[in-house]
């Protein structure tokens, strides 16, 4: 009988393949258990390079408090959002920290910004 995920679960292997590619998620060992997501039994997490970046904090808390767990806010910072013109890290590095906390309170929420 056929899978009918298997589609589905091939293309989630191939964006994680992808994420870990390009350094976009590291070995957990690499940046200690901030975020820490399980792929294929190995914990990955986002970079140092990210997770330091001013108001990666804040916007975790905002997250949180919105009940995200590990893998819904690592997805949050490394997906595009249309408002921020590019990903929550790059608007963080741009210092646009109002802007990203803005999205996170909304993320995944039903309607648009």
């Amino acid at each position: 009988m056929d899978d009918p995920l298997a589609e589905a679960r091939q293309r989630g292997e191939r964006i994680i393949q992808k994420l870990i590619d390009e350094g976009r998620i590291v070995p957990s060992v690499d940046c200690g258990d901030v975020l820490a997501v399980e792929v294929r039994g190995n914990k990955f997490c986002l970079p140092a390079a990210t997770t330091s970046l001013p108001g990666f904090g804040e916007v975790v808390r905002v997250l949180r408090n919105h009940g995200h767990d590990n893998w819904s806010c690592v997805l949050f910072f490394l997906n595009p959002i249309d408002r921020l013109m590019g990903t929550p890290v790059d608007a963080l590095k741009e210092g646009h920290l109002a802007t990203v906390i803005l999205c996170a309170e909304n993320y995944l929420e039903h309607g648009a910004l």
